[in-house]
This record gives structure tokens, C-alpha cells and sequence, in this order.
């Protein structure tokens, strides 16, 4: 890659990532953890409860020309187990045109990832090569209602991605004509209650992510209600409350439900307690307090719980108790202290906790020492000192600690040199640690890197 076009690129991944308005302190929140946030879409799909079994098609032949083409605009291949190609990622083509008449030289392809790259609807007429084409991603591309028409003859697609993209309910309603398709992520679309209404007639649809779609409202989950299938909902903003969550009881398959930006409080949450088979609760700036956590305490099976910057404190964790099975726990910005972390002693799944800008101090990290689990500990912006660090050194699986913005010393990081699978520390901030003690770690801990 020449570094005209390496600058390029990076300079457009810069601005976007300005434009979503990412500050750096929320990127320290975010340390240590895999964002599922996201799209849970990416975590692991041994445990991914969404994915299907293919659809099997006789196989053909690759055409070695089409792959080399394909590698010359920038794009990538993947091959099954017994050498077919099944995967064509276009994601390096950020900004380029893509000629899609290559396709067709690599019939087998069951994902197709144009995300980014400069694609309109006439280009999507060459997908019609793709006979087990399954996903499908046209993020951030230009394509519109126009081009949904065409997919509709891509008969095999069970998963579209359409974030940020021009695509309104019109063309949401097009596509509700390919019956496989059961996966919509729709994030940062123009899409509104009015094309939740077609969706409702579809009693199949498993995924459905309506993050910052901001004309979706508690008006357009009440069409959700019928989906009893779904098992990933997330939707975002302002116009969804507590009222909303009354429409999605009956949901009783989800397993991940998004709320993050939303004005869901107390009332809400026991609306949510009713949903089982829950997984994956994100919660991020609600209107949720530690009164209304008591409403939780009945979903045994989550697995990752976000409250971050709410109003829950110390005495909502004891709701916690129970997820025997909980293993990533993301408290930061929250209210929660000391006494908080007694409940969460017993958890002993747990593998990641965040607790970035919380109210725990050294004394709380004494109940912390049991989780032997524990591979990812932020701490980053709380009142530790060293003698918080002695509890640390207990926990010794941990590969991943923030200590930034923190009152460690010199002193104190010897008790850090049982942390023998420690690869990331970051002490940035820490004006009472100084070069001698992150020496000292360096050479107790020669494989750890650190962040200052």
C-alpha cells in the first residue's frame, strides 16, 4: 500500500471516528474490553446464539483471474475448509471503487463485505451471481431504495448491514420480499415507526438493530411485539422509554437487548425482568437508579450487563448476586463504592469488570480477590493507592489492568509482580509513579507492555 493511500485512509477513519464524537476518556472506559457492544455480532460465535446452519450448495470452481482482481482492489478472500472461497471482504477499499463484475469468478461466496467502499445501486445487478450469497454488508456505501429492488433477486440472503446508509422504509419494505432474510442492522438509518409497521407481519426475524435510528419510537415497538423469533434488539435515543419496553415482553427468545441512550428508568426495568432467556443487557446514560435493579434479579442467564453512567449505586448490585453465569460487568460512571463489590464476590464467572470513574477505593478491592477468573480490571480514574494494589496482586489471571489516573506509587507496584499473565497496564496520569517503578515492573514483568 503506497503512503498516499495509507494517508488517505487514515486521514477518512479519523474523521469518522471525530464525527461519532468519541472522547478519549470514553476510549479509556472502553480498555480491556471487546466492544459488544456492538455489535455482539462479534463476540464469539462458539456462544453466538443468532447464527444459523448455512444453506448447502453444490460448490464451484474459483476463478484464480477473479481473485487476483479482487486482491488488486484492495479486497480479501477466505476459504471454507476444503478450499472454496466463501468470504470476500472489500473493507481495505475504504473510499474506492469497487468493480462488483468480479463476482462472478468466485460463485461460492457466501459473505460479501463492501463496508465503506464507493458503491452505488447500479453496482449491486452482480450480485445476482451469487447464489449462496447469506451476508451481506453495504455499510456507509451509497446505495439507496432503488438498489434494494435489485437484491431482491439474491433469493439466499439471511443478513443485510445498511448502517448509515440512504435507505429509508420504502426500500425496508422491498426487501421484506426476500423470505431467508431474517437479520436487519439497520444502524443510523432513515428508517421510522412507520417501517416497523411492515416488519411486524415477519414472525421470523432474529436480529434487529435500530441503534441511533432516531425516528424509531415506543410507537414503533409496539410493531416489534409480534416478533417471536427476535433474539437481538437494540434501539437507541431519547423517544424510547419506559412505555417502550412494555411492547417487548412477549419477546421471550431475546438474548441481547440495546438500550443505551435511551430514557428507560425503573418502571422499564420490570418490564425487562420478564425477559429469561436475557443475555446481554446494555444500558449505557438510562434513567435506571438501584431501586429498580431488584427487577433483574431474576434473569439467571446474563451473561454482560452494562450500567454506565447511571444513577445505579452500591445497593443495586445486590440484583447482581444470582448471574452466577455473568462474566463481563461494565459498572464505570456509575454510583457504585465499596460496598457494592460485596455482592459481586460470589460471581466467579466473571472475566471482565469495569469500573472505570466509580466511587471504589482501596477497601473495596478486598472482595474483589476471589475472582480468579478475573482476566480484565479497570480501575481507571478511582481512588486506588498501594494498598489497594496488594488485593490486585491476588488476582492473579488478570492480562489486562487500568490503573491510570490512579494514587500508586513507587512503593507499592511490587505487589503487582505475581501478575505473571499480565500483557497490558496502562498507568497514564499516575503523577506519583515515576520512571524507577515502571522500571521495576518492566523487569519483574518482562512481557508486559505499558501504557503512560
Amino acid at each position: 500500500m503506497s503512503l498516499t493511500r495509507f494517508t488517505l485512509i487514515f486521514s477518512l477513519f479519523l474523521s469518522a471516528t471525530l464525527f461519532i464524537g468519541c472522547s478519549a476518556e470514553n476510549e479509556k472506559s472502553d480498555r480491556g474490553e471487546a466492544v459488544a457492544l456492538v455489535e455482539p455480532e462479534e463476540e464469539d460465535s462458539r456462544e453466538d446464539p443468532l447464527i444459523e446452519e448455512p444453506v448447502v450448495v453444490a460448490k464451484q470452481e474459483d476463478d484464480r483471474e477473479a481473485i487476483t482482481k479482487i486482491e488488486d482492489m484492495y479486497g480479501e478472500v477466505f476459504t471454507d475448509e476444503d478450499g472454496f472461497i466463501v468470504t470476500v471482504d472489500f473493507g481495505g477499499a475504504f473510499g474506492e471503487k469497487v468493480d462488483l463484475s468480479v463476482l462472478k469468478g468466485v460463485p461460492n461466496t457466501e459473505k460479501l463485505v463492501l463496508n465503506g467502499a464507493d458503491i452505488s445501486d447500479e453496482d449491486l445487478v452482480h450480485l445476482k451471481e451469487l447464489k449462496s450469497l447469506q451476508s451481506l454488508d453495504l455499510g456507509e456505501t451509497r446505495v439507496s431504495d432503488s438498489g434494494m429492488e435489485t437484491l431482491l433477486e439474491v433469493t439466499s440472503l439471511n443478513e443485510i448491514n445498511l448502517q448509515r446508509t440512504d435507505v429509508t422504509d420504502v426500500g425496508l419494505k422491498t426487501l421484506l420480499g426476500i423470505e431467508n432474510l431474517k437479520r436487519f442492522k439497520l444502524v443510523r438509518c432513515k428508517i421510522s415507526d412507520d417501517g416497523l409497521a411492515y416488519l411486524s407481519d415477519r414472525k421470523d426475524i432474529v436480529l434487529l438493530d435500530l441503534k441511533e435510528c432516531i425516528n424509531v419510537s415506543d410507537a414503533g415497538l409496539k410493531h416489534v411485539a409480534g416478533m417471536k423469533a427476535l433474539k437481538f434488539l437494540r434501539v437507541w435515543g431519547s423517544q424510547i422509554t419506559d412505555a417502550g419496553m412494555a411492547h417487548i415482553t412477549g419477546l421471550t427468545n431475546l438474548v441481547h437487548l440495546g438500550l443505551d441512550d435511551t430514557r428507560v428508568g425503573d418502571k422499564g426495568l420490570q418490564s425487562i425482568g420478564q425477559l429469561k432467556n436475557l443475555q446481554n443487557l446494555e444500558m449505557y446514560q438510562t434513567a435506571i437508579t438501584s431501586e429498580g435493579m431488584q427487577h433483574l434479579a431474576g434473569l439467571k442467564k446474563m451473561k454482560y450487563l452494562k450500567v454506565r453512567g447511571t444513577l445505579v449505586g452500591s445497593e443495586g448490585m445486590a440484583a447482581l448476586a444470582g448471574m452466577k453465569s455473568l462474566s463481563r460487568l461494565d459498572l464505570s460512571e456509575s454510583q457504585v463504592g465499596d460496598d457494592g463489590l460485596v455482592s459481586l464476590k460470589e460471581l466467579t464467572s466473571l472475566t471482565d469488570l469495569n469500573l472505570w470513574a466509580t466511587q471504589v477505593t482501596d477497601a473495596g478491592l478486598a472482595h474483589l480477590t476471589q475472582l480468579s477468573g478475573l482476566t480484565k480490571l479497570n480501575l481507571d480514574q478511582t481512588s486506588v493507592s498501594d494498598a489497594g494494589l496488594v488485593h490486585i496482586g491476588k488476582l492473579t489471571g488478570l492480562k489486562s489492568l487500568v490503573l491510570s489516573a490512579t494514587q500508586i506509587t513507587d512503593d507499592g507496584v511490587s505487589h503487582l509482580f505475581t501478575l505473571k499473565e499480565l500483557e497490558d497496564l496502562y498507568v497514564e496520569f499516575c503523577s506519583s509513579l515515576g520512571g524507577s517503578g515502571k522500571q521495576l515492573i518492566r523487569d519483574n514483568l518482562p512481557k508486559v507492555v505499558i501504557t503512560e
